[in-house]
This record gives structure tokens, sequence and C-alpha cells, in this order.
């Protein structure tokens, strides 16, 4: 009788096994800064104007508070001195994040880090991440040749100071 009904169960488990899983939902493009911070506790946002010290904010709103800090992201001035301290590297995983046209990335969520930090980029909990349209926009204007050229030579200068680090 035992094994009758350990057979049934696992012929049970073997029909549940092949119901076919719940549709999901089609994953919604991020077209803005805007709206990814929209979706960000007003805690984070205020860690985000910190990192670039934006003042003034801690008196908004979260509904006030996320189109201002968009629009100050985006910038050209701001966003190019953020992005000019990033490696090689960083900034080629950006660049295929960015070619997702706002949305979900699985990639190597290590090297967008800092910029997630920065506010560029969100992290989802499935493991991807997400660069809003606007902001690949933004940056594919601010990329020059004159600009990576820069860029290449801060992050070549980065990592000597931070093997003269290591090494003392």
């Amino acid at each position: 009788a035992r094994q009758q009904k350990t057979a049934g169960q696992q012929k049970a488990g073997k029909q549940e096994s092949l119901k076919p899983a719940p549709p999901k939902t089609a994953p919604q493009a991020v077209h803005s800064l805007e709206d990814l911070f929209s979706r960000f506790e007003k805690a984070e946002l205020l860690r985000i104007a910190r990192v670039h010290h934006i003042g003034g904010c801690d008196e908004l709103g979260k509904n006030k508070l996320a189109p201002a800090l968009a629009a100050a992201l985006l910038d050209s001035r701001r966003m190019g001195q953020f992005f000019g301290t990033i490696s090689d590297e960083t900034a080629a995983e950006f660049e295929k994040a960015a070619a997702a046209g706002g949305m979900e990335y699985q990639g190597d969520l290590e090297a967008l880090r800092f910029l997630h930090y920065g506010g560029y980029c969100g992290f989802t909990s499935m493991g991807t991440a997400v660069v809003p349209s606007d902001v690949a926009e933004a940056y594919d204007e601010l990329n020059t040749e004159k600009f990576r050229s820069e860029r290449h030579y801060r992050s070549q200068v980065w990592a000597c100071c931070k093997a003269a680090v290591y090494l003392y």
C-alpha cells in the first residue's frame, strides 16, 4: 500500500510538473530616468543626490524629487564628470546595456555597479540591469572620440593609483 501511495504521489508530481507555467508579464521598457526613479524609495533618491552633490532635495517630496533629480543627472556637464571616471570595461558593459533600448539586460552587473550607484541604471530583482532610453541617448551625445580618449586616460591613471595602494 505504501509503494502504491508513493507511486501515486510521483505520478501526481509528474503531472503537476507537466502543467504549463503561468504566463509572465512582458517586461516594460524604461524610457526615462524619471520613470526609473519613480520606482525608487525616497531614501535611495536622496542618496543619489548626495553622490552628485545636489543640495536642496531633502524638503522635496518623492513626486517632485524624481523628475528634478533625473533632469540634473541628464545634464551633459554632470553626466560627463561622472562617466568620465569609468573604466573601459565599465563603459563597454554600459554600452551593451544601453543598446537594449530600456529593456532588461542580462550581463555583468558588477561592471555596472558604479553606474547604478550614481543612478544611471537600475537593477531588477531578477538579476538584470536596465538603462533608461534617455540616459542612453544622452550618453551617445556625450561619447565623442575626445571624450573616450580622456576617459580612457583617466581610467588608466586610476588603475595605476589602485595598484599603488595595493602594493603599499
